[in-house]
């Protein structure tokens, strides 16, 4: 079972990926949601 910090950050990819698979070029970086991920990312990891 996945919990909400699991499914937040790769909902949050397949979000971006969709956004630049229908524009067809890469969105301005966005430094707060970035930094929110790699947060989530390294709690993930470090589990």
């Amino acid at each position: 079972m996945f919990g909400l910090i699991e499914i937040v950050p790769l909902l949050f990819v397949g979000l971006i990926l969709k956004l630049l698979v229908d524009s067809g070029q890469p969105p301005a970086p966005a430094p707060d949601p970035e930094a929110a991920f790699k947060k989530a990312l390294a709690e993930y990891l470090a589990k």
